[in-house]
C-alpha cells in the first residue's frame, strides 16, 4: 500500500506558486475578501485555508460532490466560490463550515433567508413612483415577466447563488405568461429561448440588473447580488443573419393604406364581425389621419371650447416624460388625388366615432393596443397581401407603419422636420433618427427656403 500511495502521487504534478494564474488567483482572493485567506493546492485540488483569531480553519472546495481541480481552468469557479463563502460567513455570525456547506449545496442556500418576493413587491412601488415613474403596462410588459421568473428560480432547489449565475440563466430563458384564454382551456404556458443580442434579451438583462441593484443598494442584500456595470456578456450579440434581417418598421403609403381598409370585412354578413371590423378600421385611421402610437387611442380627448382635439398619453423613456400635445390631422389621397378620411375627425369630435374595447380609456387589459391591433389583422387577406408587397420591396409593417405613413404624409408635402415631430409628440432628434427622408427633406427644405429669400432680396434690389 505504501508503494501505490507513492504511486498516486507521482501522478499528481507538482505546482509552482510563482505561476502567473496561481498569483492572479490569490491576488483575487486578497481583494474580494480578508487577511488571512488563500486558497492552495492540496494532492492536485483547491483547498481554502481561513486564518481567524480561533486558528486556521480549511475546506477542500467542492461543486456538485466533486472536488475542484487545482487549474487555470478553474480559477474563476473557484474565486467565485470563494467569494460565496466569504459573503456567507459575513451573514451568519462567522460559522465557516456552515458557510462552506451552504455554498457547496450541502445545506440551504443562501436565497432562502432573503425573501425575494417581497423584493420584487417592492421594487415594482419603487419604479412606479420614484424617479420618472413607470406606468402598469411598462411593468407588466417588461420588469414582471423577467423577475417573477428570476424569484421563482431562486425558490429552487438549485437556485443560482450570485448575480452572474442568475443572469446568465434568466439572459437566454423564460416562460409564456398565462393569459385568461390559457387558464380556461388549460393550457400550460411554453418555455421561450431569447436570441443573442435581440433587443427583447438585452432588454431582459437591462430590467433583471435593475432589480438586483436594488435588492443590494435599498434592500441590504450581500454584494454577491450586484451585477456588474457591463452587461454585454449576458445579452450577447446578434448573429450575421440575425443581423442582417433586423430591420425597422416602414411607413405605408396613402395608396396601399386605402387598398388595407378597402380589403377589410366591414360589410360581413356576420353582425359580430361587421361590428367588430368598423371599429378597429375608425381606430387604424385615426392612427394614419393624427399619427398616433396604437397606445395613444387610449388617451384622446376633444376640447370643445377650443376646437381641438389633444393626445394626453405621457410616454416614459431614458429622455424623460412627453407632455400632451394638440393633434393636427392630415388626411390621406390617393393616386388620383382624392382625399381619404376626414370624415373621422368630425366623427370623433361628435363622439360618434365606435372604437374597440381595446381602445378606450377605461380598457382594463395589460395588453398593448398595438399587439391587439395586430391579432385582429394577423389573418386578414388585405394585410397578409400588404406584407407580402412591402416584403417585396425590402420594407417591414407593423401597426406602427399608420403612424409612420402621418411622417412621410407631411414630409412630401414639405412640412418641416419641426413641426412634424412636435405634432407626433417626439424630439426633433428622435424624428430626424427615426425617419431617414425626414434628414433629406429637412435639408432640401432649409436650402430651398435660403434659395427664395435669396430670389426675394435681388427681386426687391431690382424694384428699387
Amino acid at each position: 500500500m505504501r508503494t501505490l500511495g507513492i504511486y498516486v502521487r507521482k501522478l499528481v504534478p507538482k505546482l509552482k506558486n510563482n505561476e502567473a494564474w496561481v498569483s492572479g488567483l490569490r491576488t483575487a482572493i486578497r481583494s474580494s475578501t480578508a487577511k488571512g485567506w488563500t486558497v492552495r493546492e492540496h494532492r492536485g485540488l483547491a483547498r481554502l485555508e481561513v486564518r481567524t483569531g480561533n486558528g486556521m480553519r480549511s475546506a477542500q472546495l467542492m461543486k456538485n460532490n466533486i472536488p475542484f481541480t487545482y487549474s487555470a481552468q478553474n480559477m474563476g469557479d473557484i474565486i467565485t466560490r470563494v467569494r460565496n463563502i466569504y459573503v456567507e460567513m459575513a451573514n451568519n455570525g462567522g460559522d465557516f463550515d456552515s458557510a462552506v456547506a451552504v455554498c457547496a449545496g450541502l445545506a440551504p442556500k443562501l436565497t432562502y433567508s432573503h425573501d425575494w418576493v417581497g423584493a420584487k413587491d417592492d421594487f415594482e412601488k419603487h419604479k412606479k413612483e420614484m424617479g420618472t415613474g413607470i406606468g402598469d403596462l411598462t411593468w407588466t410588459k417588461e420588469f414582471e415577466p423577467v423577475i417573477t421568473y428570476a424569484v421563482n428560480l431562486l425558490k429552487t432547489k438549485d437556485a443560482p447563488t450570485n448575480a452572474d449565475k442568475l443572469l446568465e440563466i434568466c439572459a437566454k430563458n423564460g416562460i409564456q405568461k398565462k393569459t385568461d384564454y390559457m387558464r380556461r382551456n388549460n393550457i400550460e404556458p411554453k418555455p421561450l429561448t431569447y436570441e443573442l443580442g435581440s433587443p427583447s434579451r438585452e432588454k431582459r438583462v437591462q430590467n433583471l440588473a435593475t432589480f438586483l441593484r436594488y435588492c443590494v443598494t435599498k434592500k441590504n442584500y450581500p454584494s454577491q447580488w450586484l451585477p456588474p456595470d457591463i452587461l454585454s456578456e449576458y445579452i450577447g450579440r446578434l448573429s450575421k443573419k440575425a443581423e442582417k434581417n433586423k430591420t425597422k418598421v416602414d411607413a405605408i403609403l396613402d395608396q396601399d393604406f386605402i387598398n388595407l381598409i378597402n380589403s377589410l370585412p366591414t360589410d360581413t354578413g356576420q353582425v359580430h364581425h361587421k361590428a367588430a371590423a368598423k371599429k378597429w378600421v375608425n381606430a387604424m385611421k385615426l392612427c394614419a389621419v393624427f399619427g398616433l402610437r396604437p397606445i395613444e387611442l387610449r388617451h384622446l380627448e376633444y376640447k370643445k371650447r377650443k376646437d381641438e382635439i389633444w393626445c394626453n398619453y405621457k410616454k416614459r423613456s431614458g429622455q424623460g416624460v412627453t407632455e400632451p400635445r394638440k393633434l393636427d390631422a392630415f388626411p390621406l389621397t390617393d393616386d388620383e388625388g382624392n382625399i381619404y378620411y376626414e370624415e373621422v375627425v368630425e366623427l370623433f369630435k361628435a363622439g360618434l366615432l365606435e372604437l374597440p374595447y381595446q381602445c378606450l380609456p377605461d380598457c382594463k387589459t395589460v395588453e398593448g393596443v398595438g399587439d391587439q391591433m395586430g391579432k385582429w389583422l394577423k389573418n386578414k387577406a388585405g394585410w397578409i397581401s400588404l406584407k407580402a408587397l412591402m416584403a417585396s420591396r425590402g420594407e417591414k409593417v407593423a401597426c406602427y407603419s399608420f403612424r409612420h405613413s402621418y411622417s412621410l404624409r407631411c414630409h412630401n408635402l414639405n412640412i418641416d422636420s419641426g413641426s412634424v415631430a412636435d405634432a407626433m409628440g417626439h424630439s426633433l432628434r428622435t424624428h430626424l433618427e427615426e425617419y431617414e427622408y425626414a434628414k433629406a427633406s429637412t435639408r432640401s427644405q432649409a436650402f430651398e427656403k435660403a434659395r427664395e429669400l435669396q430670389r426675394e432680396k435681388v427681386a426687391n434690389k431690382v424694384a428699387v
